[in-house]
């Protein structure tokens, strides 16, 4: 209500506890409620005031309500209530930095981030940002993630994006071109290079699809294309003279034994049932043990059919995975086709075709 003076995590808290009363037998437990929100506004006030001594306790309250976060919250009803407040919630580094957290301009960069053997969101992984060989932001992949209009956006608030993985770096300074690296451990790492970014302006990375780290992994092949966005059905096949026609929907294959290959889950299954799931917008196949001869990779439009055009509206990207190292990154031509021809497996060597056809 409008008598809060600010606001702080509170929700499935992760916190130390009595072992003998609330814990368990390791002392620790996620709890919610202004139990766990205080803390983070007493800390922050326990540091404001180690830093002005001289500060009254008014002061220090002053300073923390006033130096807030840059998001204003929500308040439509979903997630604040619309009840005529006006509290923020707490921002350390602008409580005790206030002149550099307003002077510097800052850039977004977001995406989701999945794993690609299960389709669920890579929560917990760390997406960090560096400017050359300077660090300039980072975040961490949530199960469930919101994505909000800034403070000096319009309408600040609003919700810019959310979903499942929906992780959102700030970085400074603004304007600068990014690499960005997603780390989690028992995964494969992921770094993008050569990120544009605009003053006070989102940079959307799409949907980064993260294989486990596997010793007996020899390929993996995934393709996302964007989140929420339902236009088309996609199948992603495989093909080998000793396999077959693999394919999720129809023959997914097996990896305990031939054809060593496996397509993971089909994303009309999810597009149907659980339209937010990032298996909706995705696919994704593994090779564990390689046959002999050609590996032909390609996606099929199998909604529109022959003659389908929507391969350049979609987002669609394709990513060739050799062991724990990214051979190729693919995104198709402007023309029309039922197919999408990505590519060769041959040895130990991917091949682009990078066509599409009828």
């Amino acid at each position: 209500g409008t008598w809060v003076s600010i606001a702080a995590p509170g929700v499935d808290i992760l916190s130390t506890l009595p072992p003998t009363q609330y814990g368990g037998p390791w002392g620790y437990d996620y709890w919610s409620g202004t139990s766990m929100a205080t803390p983070h506004v007493s800390a922050a006030a326990s540091l404001l005031w180690a830093q002005n001594p001289t500060w009254s306790n008014q002061a220090v309250g002053e300073a923390l309500m006033t130096n807030t976060n840059a998001q204003s919250l929500n308040r439509d009803g979903s997630c604040w209530p619309s009840d005529g407040s006006t509290f923020e919630s707490v921002n350390l580094y602008h409580a005790l930095q206030s002149d550099n957290y307003e002077a510097i301009e800052y850039s977004d960069i977001m995406g989701y981030a999945m794993d690609a053997e299960s389709g669920e969101p890579l929560a917990g992984a760390t997406v960090s940002t560096k400017v050359g060989k300077v660090k300039s932001g980072l975040d961490y992949v949530p199960y469930w993630g919101t994505h909000l209009v800034p403070s000096n956006g319009s309408p600040a608030g609003s919700i810019l994006s959310e979903g499942f993985g929906n992780y959102v770096v700030q970085t400074r300074p603004a304007g600068s071109t990014n690499s960005m690296s997603i780390v989690k451990k028992g995964y494969n790492k992921v770094t993008y290079y050569n990120i544009p970014t605009g003053l006070y302006s989102t940079t959307n990375v799409g949907t980064i699809s993260v294989p486990p780290k596997k010793a007996s992994s020899k390929w993996f092949i995934t393709f996302t294309t964007t989140y929420g966005q339902t236009i088309t059905d996609y199948d992603l096949w495989i093909y080998n003279d000793n396999t077959g026609y693999l394919t999720a929907w129809m023959n997914p294959g097996s990896l305990v034994g031939p054809p060593y290959t496996r397509c993971y889950w089909d994303s009309l299954d999810d597009l149907n049932n659980n339209p937010d799931s990032l298996r909706a917008y995705s696919e994704s196949a593994r090779i564990k043990k390689q046959l002999a001869g050609e590996y032909y990779i390609y996606v099929e439009d199998w909604w529109i059919g022959n003659g389908s055009t929507s391969w350049s509206s979609t987002g669609i990207v394709a990513v060739i995975w050799k062991g724990s190292k990214i051979v190729a990154v693919v995104t198709p031509p402007a023309t029309a086709g039922r197919y999408w021809d990505i590519g060769v497996i041959y040895g130990s060597d991917f091949y682009e075709v990078n066509t599409t056809t009828d």
